[in-house]
């Protein structure tokens, strides 16, 4: 218990500069970032590692700071996953009443409120069909985008992970592909 607490004494910039790190990068979009603060911090430590091998005091700090490194990449890549995976359950669950509709109607919806999906529930997930760049300016809590244009329905939800990307849903095929701009 001394050891962790000497540990964190001598290393409160390093520590805070990762829980901060840990907490904007797992903002949705932003997970690329921690790479920007790990991968350095990761190269300088072992560095420093092969330098002060021979002095354990050193070393142990050294491996301790690259063991945070790699838990806070460890730890944001682990909320991003979840997040994905709660996201696309529920894009699923949208895709699964479109389809129905389109069995039942033979034409898929001009909207989702034609649906049988509760309007609540609609109203927190949905972006309104508009342009989607001018809907996610002003819905950011909002991640999910469905349209029907030209006989063609889009439904479109973020990535979590990565900045600009997302998940559209191609109804033909049904399956769903990853796009980055």
């Amino acid at each position: 218990m001394i050891n962790i607490f000497n540990f964190v004494k001598s290393n409160k910039a390093t520590l805070f500069v990762f829980i901060f790190s840990i907490v904007v990068c797992s903002s949705p979009s932003l997970g690329n970032g921690i790479f920007i603060i790990a991968y350095p911090v990761l190269l300088y430590q072992g560095i420093q590692l092969i330098r002060f091998w021979s002095l354990p005091p050193k070393r142990a700090n050294k491996m301790a700071i690259m063991l945070v490194a790699i838990l806070s990449v460890f730890l944001v890549k682990g909320m991003h996953s979840y997040r994905e995976h709660s996201r696309r359950d529920v894009a699923d669950q949208i895709v699964k009443v479109i389809e129905q509709f389109k069995l039942d109607n033979n034409r898929y919806p001009n909207s989702l409120e034609e649906t049988n999906l509760e309007k609540k529930w609609l109203d927190q997930v949905m972006l309104p069909a508009k342009r989607l760049d001018e809907a996610k300016k002003k819905e950011k809590n909002r991640w999910i985008y469905y349209s029907f244009q030209d006989e063609r329905p889009d439904l479109i939800y973020d990535a979590s992970f990565e900045i600009f990307d997302y998940w559209w849903f191609n109804f033909p095929a049904q399956s769903w592909q990853y796009t980055s701009p």
